[in-house]
């Protein structure tokens, strides 16, 4: 089959109908495939992301990111040690009041600081409603050590960091959230450790 081109350089005689489908496909695809690279080099994939279980409780979160293409992460609580039926009483977002607690957003707003490997964002504590800073600090790929602060931005919460580091400033248990209800809210000057683990096999999502 002979094919000529016009003075645009397009190929227009001696095409049939299905030679020219094709050939628009085959731009389609590529034009897709191009936005596709696009969209992986904008984002890229967090250490944080992944399942962390708090402290020495069997309580899991997964850190992912809060919306598609964000860069900002957020954390949902997927394995939660205590009642599977318990509800946030004391939201004061009335839109979120009486949700489960488990399978709730209890990270949110987490991005990267200035420090390297150090992020800051926002902690809920469905325990009594709280909204707190929160600093994480990656120590290795399966370690992060994790602080939550009162504070009124994320930028005093830096500041309370430091101070908290060198002892000067009570901190709260981080994983207190998910233990109120059994042994309540400690106010610990310490630094609490989650660890990377495998996706669990039972989430509090299957349970819904």
């Amino acid at each position: 089959m002979k094919i000529t081109k016009s003075s645009g350089g397009w190929p227009t005689s001696g095409l049939t109908l299905r030679d020219t489908a094709l050939l628009v496909s085959i731009a389609v695809g590529a034009c897709a495939a191009s936005d596709q690279e696009g969209e992986i080099v904008a984002r890229a994939i967090s250490p944080l992301e992944g399942y962390w279980t708090l402290s020495d409780a069997p309580n899991t979160v997964l850190i992912e990111p809060c919306e598609t293409g964000s860069e900002k992460l957020c954390g949902r609580l997927v394995v939660f040690e205590g009642d599977p039926n318990a509800r946030d009483a004391f939201n004061p977002d009335l839109f979120a009041w009486g949700e489960k607690i488990c399978n709730s957003v209890v990270i949110s707003d987490l991005e990267a600081t200035k420090e390297p490997q150090s992020y800051a964002g926002r902690f809920y504590d469905p325990g009594d409603g709280e909204d707190l800073n929160l600093i994480i600090s990656m120590t290795s790929h399966n370690v992060i050590e994790a602080r939550a602060y009162y504070g009124a931005s994320i930028d005093e919460a830096v500041d309370l960091g430091v101070a908290a580091a060198t002892g000067e400033l009570p901190v709260f248990a981080t994983v207190s959230y998910a233990t109120r209800a059994i042994i309540g809210k400690k106010h610990l000057g310490e630094t609490f450790s989650w660890v990377r683990t495998a996706k669990p096999q039972q989430l509090c999502s299957d349970a819904l």
